[in-house]
């Protein structure tokens, strides 16, 4: 095949891409709420920004040209098995994001079926002209609900830490609990957009780009890339510390996001002399970025007609599902979730509560219930939170489940097995002050914690295959008193709570999954 024929199947295969593709550039991050679109768009934890994304890919693969066509142009054999594995792998991908609506999952398959073609059309020399730009590409995916959950937890406390000790070094004295620091008479909270995730995310992202611009040996690109999310963490620190200093001459919004936005113009003009360093320190072959490669036309060998059909082929056959497809949509007049909370439990009567609405972040849930009851100077708090699992920018799962609040410090968690309950709960104890509390915390109807980061990554519960039923975070908490068998005795109390309430959710998903089987199997949903 000629160099001018590969050419224009190139720009065939451009176009079918275009076709097939075109949903991402609208793409919007499924994301909780925000405090504006300032801070959403640099600071919410799960958030991300495609259409930058895209734009700096597309200059990065403009600024390969020459070595792609001549990765094109030498005619490299090898890579075949794997190419076509991953161009499969892409086109699944592919179906599944459209039968699942969710459009993160295409810019999963666009990666996946780059990589693939590149092996296909040039072999090992193609795919490492195209590696580092398509990998760019997953800047554009927003984590996971269930690993933000996991990340922006420890981020705040660690943060919190952190910003306690720059305040003691520059002579101000502070205290911390929890995700709380008590400085200059003041209460500062560390909530999730003070976590610095996002901030972790765009310098790491910041730094990739600047080894890709200028031309950054990929052993030299590795360290750069890894120095960015331990000073972005720093940074973070003093932009926080930042926010604790300025308290009262700025509205608070203001102190997140200009601070914020200094504080990430900071990160990346830091990078400059990192970078220098790494020139000066690291060994001479380390040094070197990326040589052109060269190919004489008269020895050009393109790759056959028959691969660069086989790569058509596939684009065409997503082009076309792309439009062909109905995504899946969850079935309506389904009845909802609900567990009835008496007004009275024994001899404890209902009692106000209250909850402060920064602590969950970014920990939503379809339905909620939390209630109190007291009796005799006895307090036991019951938290449900159910979730449908559809929406992809939530997730149940979370370390703070066992947390009553904020302020509070974990000092151990174990196991504890109860009668009726298929596996133990978790008991935590906590504390902050002098005041102690236990916390049994657990999940309904979940499944192992490697399943259900699965389910949420693959949009599980969009699609055919969702469960009837979604998944309930429990958490039951009592305070402990100070006398010798407080703790035995708040363990007593618990354990009473969770054995008269297990039976109570257990009954509120047999009527979802009842009501379900019902509608799939055509009959009369159950009342």
């Amino acid at each position: 095949m000629s160099r001018t024929a590969s050419r224009i199947l190139a720009l065939l295969a451009l176009a079918l891409a275009a076709l097939a593709y075109a949903p991402i550039l609208g793409f919007e991050p499924p994301v909780v709420e925000a405090e504006g679109p300032v801070e959403s768009f640099f600071f919410q934890p799960a958030d991300t920004s495609p259409q930058l994304v895209y734009g700096m890919a597309a200059l990065f693969f403009l600024g390969r040209r020459r070595w792609m066509r001549a990765a094109l142009d030498a005619g490299e054999r090898g890579g075949l098995a794997a190419g076509i594995a991953l161009a499969a792998l892409g086109a699944a991908v592919f179906v599944w994001s459209v039968h699942t609506a969710a459009i993160d999952l295409r810019v999963v398959s666009l990666i996946l079926v780059t990589l693939g073609g590149a092996l296909l059309l040039g072999g090992a020399r193609m795919l490492r002209a195209v590696l580092r730009p398509t990998l760019f590409l997953l800047f554009a995916l927003p984590l996971p609900a269930v690993l933000v959950n996991q990340f922006v937890v420890p981020l705040q406390l660690w943060t919190a830490e952190l910003a306690r000790w720059m305040l003691l070094g520059i002579g101000i004295e502070a205290h911390k609990s929890g995700d709380l620091i008590f400085a200059r008479d003041y209460t500062f909270q560390v909530i999730e957009t003070c976590s610095g995730l996002r901030f972790l995310q765009t310098l790491t992202m910041a730094a990739v780009a600047y080894t890709e611009i200028f031309n950054r040996h990929r052993w030299h690109a590795a360290v750069l890339i890894l120095v960015a999310p331990l000073l972005a963490f720093a940074l973070n620190g003093v932009r926080v510390i930042t926010i604790v200093l300025s308290v009262g001459t700025l509205p608070a919004a203001e102190d997140h996001t200009i601070q914020g936005l200094v504080m990430i113009v900071i990160g990346v003009l830091l990078l400059q002399p990192i970078d220098y360093a790494l020139q000066r320190w690291l060994p001479e072959r380390f040094r070197r970025g990326r040589r052109e490669l060269r190919v004489d036309p008269a020895r050009a060998r393109p790759a056959p007609a028959w691969r660069w059909a086989t790569v058509l082929a596939l684009l065409a056959a997503m082009a076309g599902a792309s439009w062909r497809m109905t995504p899946w949509a969850p079935p309506v007049g389904m009845p909802g979730w609900g567990v009835a909370l008496p007004r009275a439990w024994g001899d404890y009567e209902a009692a106000a509560m209250q909850m402060d609405p920064n602590f969950l972040g970014s920990v939503r849930f379809s339905k909620r219930v939390h209630r109190a009851y007291e009796h005799a100077g006895e307090r036991v708090e019951i938290f449900l939170g159910y979730d449908d699992m559809t929406h992809r920018a939530r997730s149940p799962f979370s370390p703070r489940l066992p947390y009553p609040g904020p302020g509070w410090e974990l000092e151990e968690a174990q196991p504890v097995p109860l009668d009726g309950f298929p596996a133990p709960v978790t008991a935590s104890l906590l504390h902050v002050g002098r005041q102690r509390a236990l916390s049994y915390t657990w999940y309904e109807d979940a499944k192992p914690p490697l399943a259900e980061l699965v389910r949420a990554v693959a949009a599980v519960d969009r699609s055919v295959a969702k469960g009837p039923v979604g998944v309930t975070a429990v958490r039951l908490t009592t305070f402990v008193d100070p006398s010798a068998d407080g703790l035995a005795a708040a363990h007593e109390r618990l354990r009473h709570f969770a054995g008269e309430l297990r039976p109570k959710l257990v009954e509120a998903s047999t009527k979802i999954s009842a009501a379900t089987t019902a509608r799939r199997s055509g009959g009369e949903t159950p009342g």
